[in-house]
């Protein structure tokens, strides 16, 4: 059980001080937040459950509560393109995109059968997605158009991520591990990442060096751009749902409240205010703040570097 606060190898006081969470009538206790974006623009937009969507146009402004309707999409995941569009996935099979800043949006069906999972947008603005039975459909022209380019094994994909143009990754069940170095057109698959392994989430900071976050707070890494993957050691036994590049480093989020930095090949976990223990999704960085959103209307705004410095250790008497 975390009991204890270690700083500098001595016990503290946990010091949530300079931490918040900012709840109050736009924010609901039923609301279930999935993914938040920073635009290119520096406005904040949060995706939740029936057709949510939170808006913040800078660190110092209140949110700002809107709801697409009537069709009231549940948000899966969203993904910013540099040409300035947001465009975030449903669980309905639907496209919605946005080219100023989050304040109107557009809806696309997307004319496939399998359930989708993720979403990324690359450097030429082209939108990937991937879901079950291995599916990798792209558009370029914000759904007006499709190209399938899936496998139709019976495999889940859960997460897709480019470092370039050309260079991309995708992973689901099974340990499935897909790479692309021609912006898509062909896709390799070598060696699962591990045969009882089912990433959730994945990251790739360049063409080499990646993690895979899975169930049971199981993280592996690579250095070798996916061609074979160690595992590192985490404080928690609780399942990986993101990672969050930050100037300070990267983070993990996942269930139970669970937010980690990465200390060269350890996951150390961080204090989390939350009333209640409930799953974080994702986060971004603005003005030295860290945005986190989860389960049960939790939105926080932490302080970057607060965050980083405190490690919570777990008693063991």
């Amino acid at each position: 059980m975390i009991t204890t606060l270690l700083v500098g190898g001595c016990e503290a006081r946990l010091d949530l001080s300079g931490v918040g969470q900012e709840r109050d009538q736009v924010v609901r206790r039923t609301d279930q937040l999935l993914t938040i974006q920073r635009s290119a623009a520096d406005t904040l937009i949060v995706f939740g459950n029936n057709g949510l969507i939170l808006r913040k146009v800078s660190a110092t402004d209140q949110w700002q509560r809107t709801q697409l309707a009537p069709e009231k999409p549940n948000f899966i995941d969203a993904t910013t393109c540099p040409d300035g569009t947001l465009a975030s996935l449903s669980y309905e099979r639907g496209l919605w995109h946005s080219q100023d800043d989050g304040v109107t949006w557009t809806h696309a069906a997307i004319p496939f059968e399998e359930d989708l999972q993720a979403i990324t947008c690359t450097a030429n603005n082209t939108l990937w997605l991937v879901g079950s039975f291995s599916s990798l459909i792209n558009t370029s022209d914000r759904g007006a158009t499709w190209i399938d380019l899936s496998l139709g094994e019976d495999a889940m994909l859960t997460s897709i991520t480019f470092t370039s143009a050309d260079q991309g990754f995708a992973a689901g069940e099974f340990g499935v591990f897909l790479t692309t170095q021609d912006g898509g057109a062909n896709w390799q698959q070598p060696d699962p990442i591990q045969n009882d392994f089912y990433p959730l989430t994945l990251h790739f900071e360049d063409a080499m060096r990646g993690w895979a976050g899975s169930l049971n707070g199981l993280i592996m890494a690579t250095t070798d751009g996916g061609q074979t993957w160690y595992k590192q050691i985490t404080e928690t036994d609780a399942p990986i749902y993101g990672f969050i590049d930050t100037p300070a480093g990267l983070l993990a989020v996942g269930n139970q409240s669970t937010l980690l930095t990465l200390n060269q090949e350890r996951w150390l976990r961080r204090p989390v205010p939350t009333e209640i223990p409930t799953y974080l999704r994702a986060g971004v960085v603005l003005a030295n703040t860290l945005f986190v959103v989860g389960g049960k209307g939790t939105l926080l705004a932490l302080p970057l570097d607060a965050t980083l410095r405190s490690p919570l250790a777990s008693a063991t008497k």
